[in-house]
């Protein structure tokens, strides 16, 4: 109706009334000041409707969408995963310490901000712990190849974060949709062990 309503104007050509009463100067100027404040009006709310419902996407493109979004939940998984696997590394090389990453994540959820501070020392301390720090995607980077690889962190982020709010998204869920909710859950997932890494790194940077 808005689209109508905006191309009847400019097919009648009263976006400049001049066109039609060419002697009438004052009250053209008149004119084309009020129908340009209703067509900016009618652009806005053309605008916001359209955000508010989007066009159905083909099959093609809603297909492409959902492939990205499993492919960047994978490559947000293969990074996470690689942590665990560090601090293993680093308790083989300090036999002595009792560090693990899932009292530190305890600590985390539960606020013990104690129990994390030592915890947290203890990594830092630790033999090797200078490069869980360095793979870790947060914080100022130094070589262009952990530039890129933050950067395409945050790019996948970026984009699952937009895909949530998308309204076929989060119709396709209201449905039930199988995929969709196990994409809505794997995003939950990651956005929890990103906001715990995230704050492990800062800590470990500003106790330095």
């Amino acid at each position: 109706m808005l689209s109508g309503i905006e191309s009847q104007i400019r097919r009648l050509g009263l976006a400049n009334p001049l066109v039609l009463f060419p002697k009438e100067r004052a009250l053209n100027k008149e004119m084309t000041s009020q129908l340009q404040k209703i067509t900016r009006l009618i652009k806005h709310s053309l605008n916001d409707y359209q955000q508010q419902h989007p066009e159905p996407m083909s099959d093609s493109e809603l297909s492409a969408h959902y492939e990205y979004a499993h492919s960047a939940i994978e490559s947000i998984k293969t990074i996470h995963s690689t942590y665990p696997s560090l601090i293993q590394d680093i308790k083989r090389k300090n036999p002595h310490t009792t560090l693990s990453l899932k009292a530190l994540y305890q600590a985390y959820k539960k606020e013990d901000l104690s129990a994390f501070d030592a915890l947290s020392v203890d990594l830092r301390d630790a033999e090797g712990s200078s490069k869980l720090l360095q793979d870790m995607p947060f914080g100022e980077k130094t070589t262009v190849l952990q530039k890129k690889q933050q950067e395409i962190y945050k790019q996948h982020f970026t984009f699952l974060a937009g895909f949530q709010e998308d309204e076929r998204f989060k119709q396709r869920l209201k449905n039930g949709d199988r995929t969709s909710l196990s994409i809505k859950r794997s995003i939950g997932r990651l956005i929890a062990q990103r906001e715990f890494f995230e704050f492990l790194t800062d800590y470990l940077i500003e106790g330095e």
